[in-house]
């Protein structure tokens, strides 16, 4: 089953449990996952490939994690510290206002978070992109940073970090 298939199902599911979250953020990748080049269009590919949606996918991705940044970054700034440090009862009466409105939408992102990650494939530790760059430099003595790099975008294509494989091959 193609991606944009499994988006809209889930979609449906959303629509029919009233999942405000997942409805909103689907309907919105839908759309945007949805949208085809002129080129396709006139080549006659009116559906989009699983590799343009998984795109868009990671691009939600990472502006749903900026948002999570700022919001806790906003949220130690007005409360006086992490909301992951346990002390929200030490909030005062001044901030139950912030934190009814604030909070909700932190839930909701952290929720965004959660459904994109569902449709990423599991990345690879750095044991074992370790392990895979380890085995690559021994068949291949003398191998440079470049063509490390361009055996994992063709073997490993979405399932490493490109930063920490980067580190890795300079070792």
């Amino acid at each position: 089953m193609s991606l944009i298939v499994d988006i809209k199902d889930r979609l449906l599911d959303a629509r029919k449990h009233n999942d405000v979250v997942a409805k909103e953020l689907l309907s919105t990748l839908l759309g945007e996952a949805s949208l085809i080049s002129e080129e396709d269009f006139k080549a006659g590919n009116t559906t989009p490939t699983d590799e343009k949606v998984m795109a868009t996918i990671r691009k939600f991705l990472k502006n749903a994690l900026e948002m999570k940044r700022i919001q806790d970054s906003e949220f130690e700034r007005v409360i006086g510290h992490s909301r992951y440090d346990g002390k929200t009862y030490l909030m005062g009466e001044g901030h139950r206002e912030f934190m009814e409105k604030f909070v909700p939408k932190m839930q909701a992102t952290d929720r965004e978070i959660e459904i994109l990650n569902e449709y990423l494939p599991k990345q690879m530790t750095e044991d074992e992109l370790r392990s895979v760059i380890s085995d690559f430099k021994a068949e291949n003595i003398g191998a440079n940073v470049g063509s490390i790099m361009s055996f994992l975008k063709t073997q490993y294509a979405g399932l490493y970090d490109g930063k920490m494989a980067s580190q890795l091959a300079k070792e």
